[in-house]
């Protein structure tokens, strides 16, 4: 996650413009998802990706959201595959340690979070479908 820019729409709706940096592969190897938390760690929104980003990196996508001004938000990636490499092992840890944290107001810095913070979100709807390989 290397940029969250928000641009007001509407009243309290805001085009949410994300810059990912992804070490895409493949179908088997890609950013599945972002989506946007509370501090709590409560899903808002999630916005789903259907295919490898692997000749665009960064690359960039967009999502409306309705909140509040000053509500601090968190936003994360998620990949389809473990992180480590390790899907052998019964933890497998999908979610980076990096996310964005801000507000409409104060912007959006990049943080640390624990790695299994908000874990219970990721079986939480909307799931990702068949992911569709770009050709080379």
């Amino acid at each position: 996650m290397l940029a969250v820019n928000p641009t007001p729409i509407d009243a309290g709706q805001y085009q949410f413009s994300i810059t990912l940096q992804s070490p895409d592969e493949s179908c088997d190897r890609h950013a599945d998802w972002w989506e946007v938390l509370t501090e709590e760690g409560d899903l808002i929104t999630r916005q789903l990706l259907d295919s490898p980003h692997r000749f665009e990196k960064p690359f960039v996508t967009e999502a409306m959201l309705t909140v509040d001004l000053a509500q601090t938000l968190i936003v994360r990636a998620h990949f389809s595959s473990d992180l480590d490499g390790n899907e052998n092992n019964d933890i497998v840890f999908k979610y980076p340690n990096q996310a964005m944290q801000g507000s409409i107001t104060k912007g959006f810095q990049s943080v640390r979070i624990p790695p299994r913070f908000a874990a219970r979100v990721e079986r939480q709807d909307p799931q990702p479908g068949v992911c569709k390989d770009k050709p080379a």
